[in-house]
């Protein structure tokens, strides 16, 4: 289940209450629509105190897997550094805020993350059914998003 918040109020409670329906839990720090920037959430939540603190907050309320989803940012390796204390892998969205989901994605600033990480990477960012291979050899997971809205179908013809 993917958490969107700025603080730590209620999520122990929303975990302890979901936990066992869920496979996971994801903290999104990527998402860069003009409400989480209303809010101060996704891609606009930066303060990485308070980051630190929903992490521990997450893994500390369940024994299920912890991932984090980021774009690319000034604060990413700092970012990156958190995952490895407080989760199990972590998503890069190798475009910026400003960017959304336009424009070309930065694969080789998603090489870095990769690189330096201890945890294992998933890539995010115009996956689909004709690159996603080339992008397995060079990450642990690939995420498909975007290329599967109107075409479910294509998680079958993945193989």
């Amino acid at each position: 289940m993917q958490l969107f918040c700025n603080s730590t109020k209620g999520i122990a409670e929303f975990i302890k209450k979901n936990d066992k329906q869920v496979s996971l839990w994801d903290f999104n720090l990527g998402c860069p629509v003009f409400k989480a920037k209303k809010e101060g959430y996704g891609a606009y939540l930066t303060d990485l105190k308070t980051i630190e603190e929903i992490l521990k907050t997450i893994k500390s309320s369940t024994k299920k897997p912890v991932t984090i989803k980021i774009r690319k940012s000034e604060i990413a390796f700092k970012l990156l550094e958190l995952a490895e204390k407080y989760c199990d892998a972590i998503a890069v969205h190798p475009r910026t805020k400003e960017q959304g989901y336009s424009g070309k994605p930065d694969v080789e600033f998603a090489l870095q993350i990769k690189k330096k990480s201890k945890i294992p990477v998933i890539y995010s960012g115009n996956a689909n059914g004709k690159n996603y291979k080339d992008l397995l050899e060079k990450f642990d997971f690939v995420m498909v998003g975007r290329a599967s809205i109107g075409h479910p179908e294509i998680f079958a013809e993945l193989t």
